[in-house]
């Protein structure tokens, strides 16, 4: 027997706390025979810990619910749904979600940030966001929207599951769709979403829907690796590089096993690389493009930069930048920037001497020559490097260099004046103890763009400065 769906009540929803820790809320999406009719839920308290009480990465098994991968879209844009007979204000976008997933006969089981957490609780928003990776990784299932079907967007979808049939058949691929659908859908926000690589990342199975089409999450990402799609559409490489980490990250989610919770260490990196990786995707908060790493880096960094959306924005910034390039170095930043002014004292290592890209991956390998200790002029072989892929790419001659108090080297490059960080940290390089840093840098950090215009910061120590800027490294200038 179906539960009909009401007309939304006037009255408001009012969340009522969480019982205790470890437990989450869970929405129902109640069943309607009329795609269109209007949307009814009930919002449910689960205890996703196998133990009242502890954390949920202390349960072993998955739940019988899916976690819903999206973004919000535009906050000024708005629906009303109904929960437990209350009116519940949510964005178009995740209304049509809610709408393509519902079922005609049975309710469905979700996990949606946006409904399931008390946004307007700061203290409950930061624990259940500390929970994130456990929360996709404990899903039956992720399902990834990636929006409504128009624009040929299901089209598309429908395009990359006949290649994947295609494909495990070794059968021609004779489909019509155009370059042009494909790109709209490729190029749909939910790629460049800063959150969705913890979703991926700590994702079981995955399931990509657009409009009323679907496709597993690994064939979906078999196709996009595959000749055969890059032989049919001409992607550009920039959307490549984009694309690659979120896409590859979905296709191993078939390898993770039931039995752990949370990201497995093979998916995760140092903070410096995800940081390099991810800082020009989007996010509605500019603290989640510090907060969504977390999960994802390989060391622990709460203690340093702790999960707090009370502390400025400055403030995170400030301990992202003495995290990754020592405590010693003085960090200057402005109010909503994403451009931080890095001074201290650091040493010339050596610079780049060759780049390759690897078109399959997007890792740069690059050849390093050091600079000798006896002479400020002579470079000795070096070593080669595997760099993961970047927003910005290496170039010869890039200065690598280590600032006092960090564990690893830094690559910059000496443009307009002063330094630009390029790469924050390489994590190949094996770690030396360095005693002298005689050298004093200024340094511009994390552009919104690579190709942002450097933007005003104080110029190196003029008597400093010609060591830098000399004939051994004019290629580095521009």
């Amino acid at each position: 027997m179906h539960q009909k769906a009401h007309d939304v009540q006037e009255t408001k929803y009012r969340y009522r706390a969480l019982e205790q820790r470890g437990n989450i809320r869970l929405l129902h999406l109640l069943p309607h025979r009329d795609q269109t009719g209007p949307l009814a839920c009930r919002l449910l308290e689960y205890p996703l810990s196998s133990t009242p009480g502890e954390s949920p990465g202390s349960s072993q098994r998955s739940h019988l619910y899916e976690a819903l991968s999206y973004t919000w879209g535009d906050s000024n844009s708005n629906r009303c749904i109904s929960v437990d007979s209350c009116r519940m204000s949510v964005t178009d976008n995740l209304y049509e979600a809610l709408l393509a997933l519902r079922d005609r006969q049975l309710s469905r089981v979700l996990w949606v940030d946006a409904i399931c957490i008390d946004q307007g609780n700061d203290v409950e928003k930061q624990e259940q966001i500390g929970f994130m990776a456990d929360i996709y990784s404990m899903a039956s299932r992720v399902v990834v929207w990636l929006g409504t079907g128009e624009g040929g967007g299901e089209v598309a979808l429908d395009a990359i599951s006949d290649m994947a049939v295609c494909k495990v058949a070794g059968a021609p691929f004779n489909g019509e769709v155009s370059t042009e659908a494909m790109l709209g859908l490729l190029q749909r926000p939910w790629f460049n979403r800063i959150w969705v690589l913890q979703e991926v990342a700590a994702a079981r199975a995955i399931l990509v829907v657009c409009g009323s089409s679907s496709i597993d999450g690994y064939a979906f990402s078999l196709v996009l690796h595959s000749d055969l799609f890059r032989s049919t559409f001409a992607i550009p490489p920039e959307l490549q590089n984009q694309l690659r980490p979120v896409t590859y990250t979905m296709g191993r989610a078939i390898c993770r096993p039931r039995k752990t919770t949370g990201i497995a260490s093979h998916d995760k990196s140092s903070l410096g690389e995800l940081v390099d990786m991810y800082h020009t995707r989007q996010a509605t908060l500019l603290h989640d493009k510090v907060f969504a790493l977390l999960g994802m880096s390989l060391s622990n960094p709460s203690n340093e930069i702790p999960l707090d959306y009370s502390a400025g924005w400055d403030v995170v910034f400030k301990k992202l930048m003495r995290l990754l390039f020592g405590r010693s170095v003085s960090v200057e930043t402005q109010s909503g920037s994403q451009v931080a002014g890095i001074q201290g004292l650091g040493r010339v290592l050596g610079k780049i001497c060759r780049v390759e890209l690897d078109g399959q991956n997007g890792q740069q390998k690059v050849s390093v020559i050091w600079l000798k200790e006896s002479t400020t002029e002579d470079f000795a072989p070096g070593a080669n490097w595997i760099l993961p892929p970047s927003a910005n790419s290496v170039r010869e001659g890039d200065i690598v260099c280590i600032m006092k108090g960090a564990s690893k080297p830094t690559i910059i490059r000496f443009r307009h004046g002063l330094f630009s960080v390029i790469v924050s940290t390489v994590s190949c390089y094996a770690s030396e103890q360095t005693r002298e840093f005689p050298h004093f840098f200024s340094l511009l950090d994390w552009r919104p763009t690579a190709s942002s215009p450097c933007c005003t910061g104080r110029q190196i120590d003029g008597r400093k400065q010609q060591s830098f800027s000399g004939s051994k490294y004019k290629n580095a200038e521009g």
